[in-house]
C-alpha cells in the first residue's frame, strides 16, 4: 500500500517494522529512563480474602514487566473490625494503598510473611478518604 492510502492511515500501520524490546543489561540505561518517564507501575490485583480464626488474610496479587506474579498477603485483625477502627468495605481498599506504597519503595519487593495491618493505618487511610468525600458533600450543597 503507498503512505498516502487512507487506510494506513486509518489503522495506523506502518511501513518499518519495530525493534524487539529487549531488557537492559546491568549497567545500562533503558529509553525510560533516558527520556526522563516514570517507569509503569506494577500491575496490583485485589483476589480476595479469607476469614482465619484470628482476623480476616486479604490476597494481592502483583504482575509487572519481566518479574514473576508475586502473591501478598495482608492481615487485619477481627479486633480491629469490632472496635470500629475500620470498616470491612474499606480493607481491600487500605491494603491494597498499603502495597502500592511499599512496591514504589522497593519495586523488587518479594513477598513474605504476611503483613499485619494496624491501627496507625487505618487512621491514616480514614483521613485520606474522609476528606474527600467532606469536599464532595459540601459541592452538593453549595447553592
Amino acid at each position: 500500500m503507498p503512505d498516502g492510502d487512507p487506510e494506513t492511515r486509518r489503522s495506523g500501520a506502518v511501513d518499518s517494522p519495530r525493534e524487539p524490546s529487549v531488557p537492559a543489561a546491568a549497567g545500562e540505561t533503558t529509553s525510560t529512563e533516558k527520556s526522563g518517564r516514570k517507569p509503569r507501575p506494577p500491575d496490583v490485583r485485589y483476589l480476595g480474602f479469607r476469614t482465619t480464626a484470628e482476623g480476616r488474610e486479604y490476597a494481592l496479587q502483583v504482575a509487572g514487566g519481566d518479574r514473576e506474579t508475586r502473591l501478598f498477603l495482608m492481615f487485619i485483625s477481627h479486633e480491629s473490625f469490632a472496635s470500629h477502627q475500620l470498616k470491612f468495605q474499606d480493607a481491600p481498599g487500605l491494603c491494597f494503598s498499603r502495597l502500592q506504597r511499599e512496591l514504589v519503595l522497593d519495586p523488587d519487593l518479594l513477598p513474605g510473611v504476611r503483613q499485619v495491618m494496624g491501627h496507625e493505618e487505618f487512621v491514616e487511610y480514614r483521613v485520606a478518604h474522609e476528606m474527600p468525600a467532606l469536599i464532595r458533600k459540601r459541592r452538593r450543597q453549595a447553592p
